[in-house]
């Protein structure tokens, strides 16, 4: 009976243990007013491919998006030597996205979300001269550049109907660039978008969607393909 006892609590102990363990945060990407950089660069000792740093001055709000973020917890910004040069804390609702502003002192280098004790990857950052107002742009000579904010949804099947919310898509219909294919575009309008998602993306994917507008791009935010193309729900078919 003892033995049994004793196996049933360790058993216990060891079912607690497992529960107490914590996914660390994953950031999968950081927005900014502006556009992701359109040519490589080189943070710290690592290279970056166009179109996969965000960049900005401080006070410029930025929007982290992955997963495991928990209800709350710190955002470190990191210069390229490793070095701390602020923390700001944060709360998110749904665990996958934090919103707040690039704090005095960041510097060029990376971004390292700290949930419940674990902390995410470093994630890079450009931080440019300036301070960040609303009313102006880096590029004020020309249109202002259109923003992702939200897929709605952010995964489904080929051929599924999205919702694109953001900003400055402007009032006359651009395109939509799903993984380098035109997506149709059922509705156009300055800070949302309705598509359909192209029957030729790949199943089993996270591919970019891209908003080109004013003849500018918007940054790439992934949609999951999770299965073949759907049935268009807009055709009924005889029986």
């Amino acid at each position: 009976m003892k033995r049994i006892l004793l196996c049933n609590l360790f058993f216990l102990l060891a079912c607690a243990g497992m529960r107490a363990q914590v996914a660390a945060p994953v950031i999968s990407e950081i927005l900014t007013p502006y556009a992701l950089l359109k040519s490589s660069v080189e943070v710290g000792a690592i290279k970056y491919g166009p179109g996969s740093v965000a960049y900005g001055p401080v006070g410029a709000p930025i929007a982290i998006r992955g997963a495991n973020f928990g209800s709350g917890g710190t955002v470190a910004f990191v210069d390229t030597k490793n070095t701390m040069r602020a923390t700001v804390p944060y709360t998110t609702a749904d665990g996958t996205t934090i919103y707040l502003s690039v704090p005095g002192g960041a510097k060029t280098g990376a971004v390292v979300v700290t949930s419940s004790g674990q902390n995410s990857i470093a994630f890079p950052i450009v931080i440019v001269n300036g301070s960040y107002s609303a009313s102006c742009s880096p590029t004020p000579s020309g249109p202002p550049l259109p923003i992702i904010a939200k897929l709605t949804p952010d995964n489904g099947p080929a051929g599924a109907l999205v919702t694109i919310a953001g900003q400055a898509f402007g009032a006359l219909p651009g395109s939509v660039v799903v993984n380098g294919s035109t997506a149709t575009v059922m509705s156009w309008k300055t800070n949302s978008i309705l598509v359909w998602v192209p029957d030729s993306v790949p199943t089993g994917t996270l591919v970019p969607v891209i908003v080109i507008a004013g003849g500018q791009s918007s940054n790439a935010t992934g949609f999951s393909v999770l299965g073949p193309p759907s049935p268009d729900p807009t055709c009924v078919l005889a029986q």
